[in-house]
C-alpha cells in the first residue's frame, strides 16, 4: 500500500467508525491484547520461541511450517509445499530472503525493514516502549463476522502494519502489511495455551498472490537455540573471499578515487514524508540543489525551491551571486586538509551515510569501530558483490562523533568486487543516538558513473526521533541524486558548470 493510500484508508477508518476510536486509546488496546494472552510478566519470560507444523497450499501441495524466534531480535520462518520453498529471517545484522526460484540474498530497503521489524514483533507480542513503537487506533470493522478494533504499529523506521484485534477476547484475529508484490495478511485462529501464554494454533497466511493454511503441531518456548539457526543460507564462495583483505581494499579505495568525484556535478532533490498524531502521512516534495566541488569543499546552488518551485530570475541570479561569493571566499582562505575535512562532515543524525558519500577516513571508522562477518558474494545489478555484516565492536572508545555513531549501528555493506568500491549500505541504530531512537534507519546507494567513479544515486533516512518533555516522532527523508556530469574548475578557481537545465 502506497503512503498516499494508507492515509486515504485510515481517514476512512476513522471517519466511519468514530465511537470506537474515541473509546479507547490504541496503548490500552495494546495493553488489553497482552493481558489476554497470558500477561506483560509471562511474556518477559519466553526468551526465544520455535513453531513447526505442516503447511497446504491453495492448489493441495503440502509441506511443513517452521518459525524460531529470540530475544532481543533473531527471527526465520520457512515454508515448504510440493517442491517449492521459501524462508525469510533477521540474524541481528542482515535481513535475507531464500526461495527455489532465486536463492539466498540480502534484504535492502523497504523489505529489510518489514523483516527487522517482524523480527522485533515476533519476539516481543508487540509489548514495546513507546519510544520505540507508535501505535495508533483507527476504528472497528467486521473481519471474517467478527468486530475487530484496529490499530496501526509503526516501527522505528516507519514501517506500517495493521493490526485486527477481537473486540470481545482482544486476541489478534489479522495482521496485514503492503509489500511489492501486494498486501500480505495472516489470519489467526484456534489459540491454544503453551506454559503461560495463548498461541494461535492455525494461520492463514497469504502472500505473493498464494494462500497457506498452517497447522501448528507443535510450540516450545525458551530453547537453547543456536544463534547460527537464523544466518543467511550461503554456499561456499569460489574462490574464497578474503575479508580482511576486501575491507582494507575498499578502504584504500574510497581514498585512491576521493579526488575523481570532485570533478563532477549533480543534481540533489529531497523528498519528506511526515506522520501526524493519527498516523497518516504526508509526502511533500523538498529543495533542489547542484552540487559540486570545489577544493575539496562542497558547494550546493539552489535551483528548485520547497515543493518544486523554480526560482524568479531575480533569485537565481542572487543564487548565483551568494555561490560566487562561496567559492571567492574559499580561494581567499585556501582551508588546511583537516579544514576540509572538517566541513565535509555533515550535523549529528545524517553523518554516518553521508560520510561513505564522500569522506576519505570514514571506512577506516568502520574498521576501527565494527566488527564483521558473513562475507558472501551476490549479483548487485548485474555486477557481482562482495557482502559484509557488521555490528559494534565491543569495548572500543569513539574518538569523534561519527565513530561514535558507528559504534551504535549495524547493517551490511556491498563492496563492488571489480572495482572495491562501497556501493550501498543499509544499516540501523542498535541504540539510541542523541534524538535518534534505536530501530531508526540509514542506507545508501551509488552508481558508476562513466565507468570510472562510483557517485550517490540515493540517501534514505528513516528516523524516529526524540523531542523535549517526552515526545516522539517519525519521518522519512529521502535524497535523490541525479544528472552527473563532470565539470572544471581553473586555478582561479573560474567554474565551468554543465547546463544546468535553466
Amino acid at each position: 500500500m502506497s503512503v498516499k493510500s494508507t492515509a486515504v484508508w485510515v481517514s476512512l477508518a476513522i471517519l466511519t467508525s468514530p465511537i470506537a476510536a474515541q473509546a479507547q486509546s490504541a496503548d490500552k488496546v495494546i495493553e488489553r491484547y497482552v493481558s489476554a494472552i497470558g500477561g506483560k510478566n509471562a511474556l518477559e519470560k519466553i526468551v526465544s520461541t520455535e513453531i513447526s507444523g505442516r503447511v497446504c497450499s491453495a492448489d493441495g501441495r503440502s509441506g511443513v511450517f517452521t518459525q524460531r524466534t529470540k530475544r532481543p531480535q533473531l527471527f526465520s520462518v520457512s515454508l515448504s509445499w510440493g517442491e517449492s520453498r521459501w524462508s525469510t529471517g533477521f540474524n541481528g545484522r542482515a535481513a535475507w530472503q531464500d526461495g527455489s526460484i532465486d536463492g539466498a540474498q540480502t534484504l535492502y530497503g523497504e523489505s529489510a525493514s518489514r523483516v527487522r521489524a517482524e523480527a522485533s514483533y515476533a519476539n516481543t507480542h508487540f509489548l514495546l516502549p513507546d519510544r520505540v513503537s507508535e501505535v495508533y487506533l483507527v476504528g472497528q470493522e467486521q473481519v471474517r463476522g467478527h468486530s475487530v478494533i484496529v490499530v496501526i504499529a509503526v516501527a522505528p523506521d516507519g514501517v506500517r502494519r495493521t493490526l485486527s484485534f477481537d473486540a470481545d477476547s482482544y486476541l489478534l484475529v489479522k495482521d496485514a502489511l503492503q509489500t511489492e508484490a501486494g498486501v500480505e495478511e495472516r489470519f489467526f485462529d484456534d489459540y491454544r495455551r503453551v506454559d503461560q501464554v495463548l498461541e494461535p494454533h492455525r494461520i492463514e497466511w497469504h502472500r505473493n498472490g498464494d494462500t497457506f493454511q498452517i497447522v501448528v503441531e507443535r510450540i516450545t518456548h525458551n530453547l537453547p537455540l543456536d544463534a547460527g539457526m537464523f544466518a543467511v543460507p550461503l554456499r561456499a564462495a569460489e574462490p574464497p573471499v578474503d575479508l580482511d583483505a576486501v575491507l582494507s581494499a575498499a578502504a584504500r579505495a574510497e581514498q585512491r578515487t576521493q579526488p575523481v568525484p570532485a570533478s563532477y556535478t549533480y543534481t540533489s532533490t529531497s523528498t519528506f514524508i511526515r506522520f501526524d498524531e493519527q498516523g497518516r502521512a504526508k509526502q511533500e516534495e523538498g529543495m533542489s540543489f547542484e552540487v559540486f566541488s570545489v577544493g575539496g569543499r562542497m558547494v550546493s546552488r539552489l535551483i528548485k525551491k520547497y515543493r518544486g518551485q523554480p526560482l524568479s530570475e531575480a533569485e537565481r541570479r542572487r543564487e548565483d551571486d551568494r555561490v560566487n561569493q562561496l567559492v571567492r571566499e574559499y580561494q581567499r582562505q585556501r582551508p588546511s586538509q583537516e579544514a576540509v575535512r572538517r566541513a565535509q562532515q555533515p550535523g549529528s543524525g545524517f553523518v554516518i551515510v553521508r560520510s561513505l558519500l564522500g569522506a576519505p577516513d570514514s571506512l577506516f571508522a568502520y574498521l576501527r569501530m565494527s566488527e564483521f562477518s558473513g562475507v558472501r558474494r551476490e549479483r548487485l545489478r548485474g555486477r557481482v558483490a562482495i557482502v559484509v555484516e557488521f555490528q559494534p565492536k565491543p569495548r572500543v572508545d569513539p574518538s569523534n562523533d561519527f565513530e561514535r555513531q558507528v559504534s551504535k549501528i549495524a547493517g551490511t555493506l556491498w563492496i563492488d568486487e571489480a572495482s572495491q568500491s562501497v556501493v550501498r549500505i543499509e544499516s540501523y541504530f542498535t541504540d539510541d543516538d542523541n534524538r535518534n531512537v534505536e530501530g531508526s534507519t540509514l542506507r545508501m546507494e551509488r552508481t558508476l558513473v562513466n565507468d570510472e567513479v562510483w557517485l550517490p544515486s540515493r540517501l534514505e533516512m528513516n528516523l524516529r526521533r526524540s523531542w523535549a518533555f517526552g515526545k516522539f516522532s517519525n519521518w522519512i527523508d529521502t535524497v535523490d541524486y541525479t544528472g552527473h556530469k563532470k565539470f572544471s574548475v581553473d586555478s582561479g578557481f573560474t567554474i565551468t558548470l554543465p547546463d544546468a537545465g535553466r
